[in-house]
């Protein structure tokens, strides 16, 4: 399997359109994949899954549980509230509803980060204030504790 790794500090065109980058693209590529899911699971950020990753991970998940559960019903509410769906249009750019920048506090500026197996979008100013008081362990200790 291919990864998203990399930052990149990129801006929306003012429509709601972002150009994803042509490395991310190129995964997408790979992975047979031009549909996503966008996620507001986070506070801070968006998330954003290719889609066949997403049903797997965690769609079909969701799916099997049952009806008459109302914990379940609330989790599929939840999932219905804070994810859309979108492509990647030809010129290499997803449309992204304004309710969702403005959950990440995303204006015009964007920092798009590669998370292994999905793609981050933050606010540069809140990734950098957040990346200088929360990430003291250093990647080693961290894979550590996942036992990596």
């Amino acid at each position: 399997m291919e990864y998203f790794l990399g930052t990149f500090d990129y801006a929306t065109d003012g429509t709601g359109r972002l150009n994803i980058p042509a490395k991310f693209r190129k995964v997408l590529s790979q992975l047979g994949e031009n549909n996503l899911i966008i996620s507001k699971e986070q506070d801070e950020y968006l998330t954003i899954y290719p889609y066949k990753s997403w049903k797997v991970q965690i769609g079909d998940k969701i799916a099997e549980l049952p009806h008459s559960h109302s914990k379940a019903n609330r989790l599929r509410r939840l999932l219905g509230l804070t994810t859309t769906e979108a492509s990647i249009d030809k010129q290499g750019r997803v449309n992204i509803p304004t309710d969702y920048y403005k959950h990440a506090d995303i204006d015009k500026d964007v920092r798009i980060i590669g998370s292994v197996d999905t793609i981050q979008l933050w606010n540069p100013d809140t990734h950098d204030r957040l990346s200088q008081t929360s990430e003291e362990k250093s990647l080693i200790e961290e894979f550590e504790e996942f036992g990596i």
